[in-house]
């Protein structure tokens, strides 16, 4: 049987990320071809990009169900009243 190299993985190419891109900014209008180049431009003058940042967790605001409670008896007896 043959013996398997560990360090090979069954994938027939690895995952590789370019840094390769064709863009025009829309904060200078000047024209890049890399990622890296125009993060750099948008840094040094300020500018956040923004479709790359971590949501924020949404706090939901804790409902008082005592307080609804007591509202829905109050318009009930005011309508039956």
């Amino acid at each position: 049987m043959p013996v398997k190299n560990l360090a090979q993985s069954d994938l027939p190419a690895p995952h590789f990320v370019s840094d390769t891109i064709d863009i025009q900014s829309m904060h200078d209008g000047r024209h890049y071809t890399s990622k890296a180049r125009l993060r750099s431009a948008y840094r040094a003058a300020g500018v956040v990009e923004i479709g790359n940042e971590k949501p924020q967790p949404i706090e939901k605001p804790k409902t008082d169900r005592k307080a609804i409670r007591n509202e829905l008896r109050r318009v009930y007896a005011e309508h039956n009243a």
